[in-house]
C-alpha cells in the first residue's frame, strides 16, 4: 500500500512512519521541514516539502497514494489554549487535493476529548477542557466535519491522552463511541492502532476511540 503521511516530524508521526515502513508499505511524506523527517535509506519513504494546509503542495506530494494519514496537530496546554486552524485547514486541503493526487481515503487523528467521555471528572471538564483544551478541540471537530461532508472515505481516530512510546498492543478500540474509562495511550500504540485497525477496510466511515 502507498500511504501518504502528514505530521511525520511529531512523536506519533515518527512512530507511524517507522511501523509503516517496517511493514513494507511505501510511505510518501509531505512536511514543512523535510530535513526533520527520520528517513532510513533502506526504507521506501519519499519526502516532499510542503505545508499540510496547502492543497497544491498536497496534490504534488501525495500523488499516487492509496490513503493519507493525517497526524498534524499541536501539543501542550498552552498551545491548545491558543487554539489552531491546522486540523480544519489540513482536512480541507486534503479534500481539495484528492482529485489531483488520486487518493480516495483519509485517516485523521484528533482526540478523545472532542466528545464527552463516560469518566470525565470535574477538574478535567470544568478546568482543563473548558479553559485550556476547548479552543483546539473546536478546530478538531471542524476538521472532522470537513471530512464527514466530503466524498472521501474517512476514518477518525480519537486517542486518549498521549504519553511516551511504550510498545503496547493491549490497547482498547471502540467503534463510534468513547472507550469506557478513557485512559492514556502511548504514541507507539496509536501508530500501531492506525496501521492495524484504522487502515482496515471496515473502518471506513467510522470513528475509532483508542486508549489503554
Amino acid at each position: 500500500m502507498r500511504i501518504g503521511l502528514l505530521g511525520a516530524t511529531g512523536g506519533s508521526g515518527r512512530a507511524f512512519l517507522s511501523l509503516a515502513s517496517e511493514a513494507g508499505h511505501d510511505v510518501r511524506v509531505v512536511a514543512r521541514r523535510p530535513d526533520a523527517v527520520p528517513v532510513e535509506p533502506a526504507r521506501p519513504v519519499e519526502v516532499t516539502a510542503g505545508d499540510a494546509t496547502d492543497p497544491e503542495a498536497l496534490g504534488r506530494g501525495l500523488a499516487g497514494c492509496d490513503v493519507v494519514v493525517n497526524l498534524v496537530g499541536v501539543s501542550g496546554l498552552l498551545a491548545a489554549r491558543r487554539g489552531t486552524t491546522v486540523y480544519s485547514g489540513s482536512a480541507a486541503a486534503l479534500v481539495a487535493a484528492a482529485p489531483v493526487a488520486g487518493y480516495s481515503r483519509v485517516v485523521m487523528v484528533t482526540s478523545g476529548g472532542v466528545v464527552d467521555q463516560p469518566g470525565d471528572g470535574w477538574f478535567y471538564t470544568h478546568v482543563l477542557k473548558r479553559h485550556f483544551l476547548e479552543p483546539t478541540y473546536r478546530d478538531m471537530r471542524a476538521g472532522e466535519q470537513v471530512l464527514r461532508g466530503s466524498s472521501l472515505a474517512w476514518t477518525l481516530v480519537r486517542p486518549g491522552y498521549l504519553t511516551g512510546d511504550d510498545q503496547r498492543t493491549d490497547y482498547r478500540v471502540s467503534v463510534d463511541r468513547p472507550v469506557d474509562e478513557d485512559g492514556s495511550l502511548s504514541r507507539w500504540s496509536l501508530a500501531h492502532a492506525i496501521l492495524h485497525r484504522a487502515l482496515a477496510d471496515d473502518a471506513a466511515g467510522h470513528s475509532l476511540a483508542v486508549a489503554t
